[in-house]
């Protein structure tokens, strides 16, 4: 056997998931940064998951994997970016996983041996890393994390110390943790990071964190966190009240009191944020919309909120919040003013 043929039998040591969606602008920075990583290159694959692109994003791919063999381009309909990472997850043969958007990259060119020697010596269900963010007004940002360097943690250590896990491109996954526990993104929401991070910390058990910067998020005007598409918009209302209920039936999980305390009062913040917009925000909810709400929570048994919050403030306001007629009069109130104001 030559030695080609036995570096190549080797298990690889991680998978890089690319979701893609008419990325024909960014791609390309995205897989030349992997691509200037010092990753032995038998040692690694690259996963890209075509998530039904109309662009030119799909022909800019094919031409890396042409040239690299480690370059895999896989193609779905549009289903969305938690689809894709599962189609990647799925198929995924490395011993790691990390996900990376499509118009994002790496900004160091042996940050992803180095962290990728860490976990694998280490043994680790989960890496962690910082993130350089840049935001809209073209300021930035490094998201610095309340822990500690080279120290051993359990996913509900860092949860009850108020560490909130925002992104899953800032960390290294064990793929036989996740396989092991069938994680997988939930497909019909936006804000499929947040609900995929509380369900996997609850098991995970080998957290290390390292203080180092590997990760470059950049902003995109055009995600549906922040487009004023009404139906987009409502999209991610309508993830947001399926993230409270998600958090409220781990709060039943088979986890120790105070996790599921944890959960309970994570679920009611994130509820009550949501019931107080029906009271303050500008956005055009119409009576419906908050008679479907309510309902869906009442059906799930969040609502009349039951328990207490994250805060001291919003506790304050539960008993409020808890009239149901109350946001049906303030959003008539709300109209009514309008309709007089237009008048004049």
């Amino acid at each position: 056997m030559s030695n080609l043929m036995i570096e190549t039998s080797k298990i690889l040591q991680l998978s890089i998931i690319v979701p893609m969606y008419n990325a024909e602008s960014y791609i390309s920075r995205c897989l030349d940064s992997i691509l200037a990583q010092d990753l032995v290159k038998y040692n690694y694959e690259i996963i890209i998951v075509d998530d039904g692109s109309t662009d030119s994003s799909l022909k800019i791919c094919k031409q890396y994997a042409i040239r690299y063999d480690f370059v895999k381009i896989y193609s779905q309909s549009n289903k969305g970016q938690g689809a894709a990472r599962n189609y990647g997850l799925s198929i995924a043969t490395g011993k790691y996983i990390f996900f990376i958007d499509s118009d994002d990259y790496v900004p160091k060119e042996n940050f992803l041996s180095n962290i990728l020697n860490i976990a694998c010596t280490k043994n680790v269900d989960i890496l962690e890393f910082e993130m350089l963010v840049y935001s809209s007004d073209g300021t930035s940002f490094v998201t610095q994390k309340k822990l500690l360097e080279n120290k051993l943690y359990t996913g509900e250590q860092i949860l009850l110390g108020g560490f909130n896990p925002g992104s899953s491109c800032d960390k290294l996954f064990s793929n036989s943790f996740l396989k092991k526990h069938n994680f997988f993104f939930e497909t019909s929401i936006v804000h499929e990071d947040v609900d995929f991070l509380y369900r996997v910390y609850a098991l995970a058990q080998n957290i290390v964190y390292k203080h180092t910067c590997g990760y470059v998020y950049c902003y995109n005007p055009n995600s549906t966190d922040r487009s004023d598409d009404y139906k987009k918009v409502k999209r991610g209302i309508d993830s947001d009240f399926y993230i409270a209920y998600s958090l409220c039936c781990l709060s039943r999980g088979p986890y120790s009191l105070r996790l599921r305390n944890y959960y309970k009062r994570r679920s009611n913040s994130l509820l009550c944020s949501l019931l107080f917009s029906f009271l303050t925000t500008k956005r055009d909810f119409t009576i419906s919309d908050i008679k479907d709400y309510l309902f869906y929570c009442q059906k799930k048994s969040l609502y009349p909120v039951k328990g207490w919050t994250m805060s001291k403030k919003t506790n304050c306001i539960i008993f409020f919040l808890n009239f149901k007629s109350l946001y049906l009069f303030v959003n008539i109130l709300s109209r009514m003013f309008l309709f007089f104001k237009a008048k004049l």
